[in-house]
Parts: C-alpha cells; sequence; structure tokens
C-alpha cells in the first residue's frame, strides 16, 4: 500500500551558541537522511550574524565572573512530515504509577481528554500498557488522535520521537552521567537507570537553592551557568572531587531543608491532572512517581522555586486582603505634619526642565504625593520620616485616594 505523504512548511528562527552549531548541522544530516527516505525537500540552514554577549557567571563554589559567550543566528526551513493529513502534535511518556507526562509540539494546545491515563491507540485501536504515545493533529479538520508509538514508523521513516521534538525545538540535551549507587536517596531499576528518593533529592536541591539560588536549565545553556538539578545530581553523587567541592562549600542539609522539600512536594502532588495543565499538571505527574528518574529530574528539581513563588504569592494576597482601604488624609488648604515613607521618586522633562514626583505613604498606608523641581536627599531614605507640608488638593489615581502636598520640607 502506496502512503501518501503531505507536508507543512516549518520555519524556526533563533539562537545556538557558536560551539553547538556543529552539533546542529549534524542533527540537520541525520533529519535530512530520513527526509530522502520519506520523499520529502530537504531541510535548509542559514547561518546569520555572530553576536557576543557578556553574562555574570557563579560557578559551583559561589564564585562570581564575568564570561562572554558567542551566539549565532539560524533559521531552518524545511517540511513536517505529514502522514495522510495528519501532523505530530505531542507526546505521551507513561510514569511508573500510570499517569503521562505531556511533551507539546510549541504552538499546540491539547484538548483535555489526553491527560487521562490511557493506552489506546486510536489508529489500531489496541488498548494495552505502552512506554510512549504519540498525539497527532488532522491539519484540515483540526482533530486529534492518540496513536501508539509503533503505529508511527512509517509516518516518521524508522525516527526517534524524543529527537524529532528536540530537534524541532532546537533544544541539546546534556544527559546527566554515572551516579554512586552507594549514595543515599540512590535506587536502580536493574537496567543503569538513576532513581532517587524524591524528599532527598529536594531536599538537596532546597540547600543548593538557598546557598547558591535556583538556575533553570534553560538559564544554564545561555550562561554557561551550572543549573540546580546538575547541582543537586553532583551533591548526591559525590564521588568526583568537584562533587566533593561542592558539598564542602554548601555543607549539610538543614531540619528546615527537609521541611521545607516536605511541604514542597506535598504541594506538587497536590495539581490534580483534571484541575490543571502546562508546566503544574507535569510537575504533579513527576512529583506523584515513587522516585525522581532522569526524565523528571528537572521539572522536580524547579519545585522549591515554584512553591516558594507560591508562598510569597500567597503572602502578598494577605497582606492586600488584611490592608485597610486607603483615604485621604489632612484638611485642604491645611499646613500639617505627616508622618510618612518615600516609596518611589520619578523625575520628568517638561517645558520648564526636570519636575520630581515623590511618592509617599503613611503609617496606614494612606498615599501621599508632591511634585518638586530636584527632589531633596532626605527622599533617598528608607526610614519612616516627619515632613510638613500643605494640602493642596485630595484627589484619586486608578480609585486610589491620593493626598496632594505642596510646599514639604523635613521636620
Amino acid at each position: 500500500m502506496t502512503t501518501a505523504i503531505e507536508t507543512a512548511q516549518i520555519v524556526n528562527e533563533g539562537e545556538v551558541l557558536s560551539y553547538k552549531l556543529p552539533v546542529l548541522r549534524k542533527q540537520i544530516e541525520t533529519m535530512n537522511r530520513k527526509a530522502v527516505k520519506l520523499g520529502m525537500a530537504l531541510l535548509t540552514l542559514f547561518v546569520g550574524e555572530r553576536i557576543v554577549r557578556s553574562f555574570k557567571r557563579t560557578d559551583a563554589m559561589g564564585l562570581e565572573k564575568t564570561v562572554e559567550r558567542e551566539y549565532v543566528k539560524v533559521t531552518v526551513t524545511g517540511e513536517r512530515p505529514v502522514l495522510s493529513g495528519w501532523i505530530l502534535a505531542a507526546v505521551k511518556n507513561v510514569m511508573p504509577n500510570g499517569e503521562m507526562l505531556l511533551s507539546e509540539v510549541p504552538g499546540v494546545t491539547l484538548p483535555d481528554r489526553f491527560k487521562s491515563p490511557a493506552w489506546n491507540c486510536e489508529h489500531c485501536n489496541m488498548n494495552r500498557r505502552r512506554k510512549e504515545l504519540v498525539i497527532v493533529k488532522h491539519l484540515e479538520s483540526g482533530e486529534y488522535k492518540q496513536v501508539g508509538k509503533t503505529c508511527l514508523k512509517d509516518f516518521l521513516g524508522g525516527m526517534n520521537v524524543k529527537g524529532y521534538l528536540e530537534y524541532y525545538s532546537m533544544i541539546v540535551e546534556v544527559l546527566s552521567g554515572d551516579i554512586d549507587p552507594d549514595e543515599p536517596g540512590y535506587s536502580s531499576d536493574g537496567r543503569g537507570a538513576t532513581c532517587y528518593d524524591p524528599t532527598y533529592f529536594l531536599t538537596v536541591a532546597a540547600l543548593i537553592i538557598r546557598k547558591i539560588g535556583w538556575v533553570s536549565v534553560a538559564k544554564s545553556r545561555d550562561t554557561m551557568t551550572a543549573a540546580t538539578m546538575t547541582l543537586v545530581c553532583m551533591y548526591v553523587r559525590g564521588m568526583y572531587p568537584e562533587d566533593k567541592e561542592l558539598r564542602q562549600e554548601v555543607g549539610e542539609v538543614s531540619g528546615a531543608d527537609k521541611a521545607l522539600a516536605t511541604a514542597a512536594l506535598e504541594w506538587s502532588r497536590s495539581h490534580s491532572p483534571e484541575s490543571t495543565s502546562g508546566y503544574l499538571y507535569n510537575l504533579g505527574v513527576a512529583a506523584r512517581q515513587d522516585c525522581v528518574m532522569d526524565k523528571t529530574m528537572g521539572i522536580v528539581a524547579s519545585a522549591i522555586s515554584a512553591y516558594q513563588r507560591y508562598l510569597d504569592k500567597q503572602q502578598e494576597q494577605k497582606a492586600q486582603a488584611d490592608k485597610a482601604p486607603t483615604v485621604h488624609v489632612g484638611t485642604v488648604g491645611k499646613r500639617e505634619v505627616f508622618s510618612v515613607t518615600v516609596k518611589a521618586v520619578r523625575c520628568f522633562d517638561g517645558d520648564y526642565g526636570v519636575r520630581s514626583l515623590v511618592r509617599m505613604e503613611d503609617e496606614s498606608g494612606n498615599v501621599l504625593t508632591w511634585w518638586t523641581g530636584e527632589a531633596p536627599e532626605w527622599t533617598e531614605k528608607t526610614d519612616p520620616v516627619k515632613v510638613k507640608g500643605t494640602v493642596k488638593k485630595h484627589e484619586d489615581y486608578k480609585g486610589t485616594p491620593q493626598t496632594v502636598l505642596t510646599r514639604v520640607a523635613l521636620v
């Protein structure tokens, strides 16, 4: 049977580090061998200008230095394989507990039904446990189907699905090295794959973030700074000189680190497939596994930072809810004394020179403003000060009451 191959144009523009350009060329050569088998047009690579950028880099020892990295602008043009009108939309990786991680093609939003842990192939209609499923989309109708990976052999010409997704995202993944099986928190599935206890893994992540800060995998690629995930693996491994130096530098985990890890893990696991999507969906799936594996290390390591942002947002919302409604203060036309804290000074260039807008708040959070020429030195203080000023008028700005002062002086 002859299968009709249709095409969809792909134009991918971006930047890659100069030293990764040969890797990209090699990937294109591999893809083009597949393209020949499929009878498709070859992928083309256009290399544009080179750009040098400087970054502040903090190494594993906490030392800061300035490094320069050369980037190259690239444009990749080609044709995405389309089998009888169907294109690749996402890949579902089956986790040990039956839940599934979703890796979506950029720009694709999957229907909620694909979040469910279902192994059925809607192409061959067989329902059996699989490691990986592929979701395809019909170009014209927009219909989605879940297909077993083996059913796509002809569609992708034997191409590895994971490599296909990474290629079109221009992502080069760095695989973790061997881990010492004698280290705490480590176990093996008998096939050489790494497997960490989630609480221990996140406890080390909490320690690393507390001492060094959070660095995502994406940021580490751009700045050549070690990612938090990498440092956690180094700390747990502890067998090479750089691992031992890291352990010596950051010290031992604390009770607070373990408490934060436990809370972050519980929070991550609370994100159910039915009520979340995107990052939080995958975080919930990864956190609910019995161990942290190679494919989930990055997203699990991010749980500490994500949980801390959640706590900050909760605290900010509570502070706003507890804050009493602001009001106008003082009597218009009267010169009075106010205890205030300067919140901001903004300068504006007008017809009569530069004018400064000083924004202040009193002890109750009520807003007072003052227009002046050059702002005096005391406006640079962050501590509360007492000022005397004449209440010029009461007004509202975006629904917030403001008291406008004039002739303001420090008491």
